[in-house]
């Protein structure tokens, strides 16, 4: 089911998760991401990609 409402939502993540995160943006700065929810924003429209050019 697709929500039409705009706005944001909260979304809880395990500790360690967002620890390799801030690593990963820490120690990739040629990355350009300047935050955690950018970074997440992205691995996730990447991830759908995928999906979607793998599954049609």
């Amino acid at each position: 089911m697709v929500l039409k409402e705009r706005g944001y939502r909260q979304v809880s993540l395990p500790i360690p998760l967002i620890e390799r995160i801030e690593k990963y943006i820490t120690n990739h700065k040629e990355e350009g991401f300047t935050s955690i929810p950018e970074f997440i924003r992205q691995a996730i429209r990447e991830k759908i990609e995928r999906a979607t050019k793998n599954n049609g």
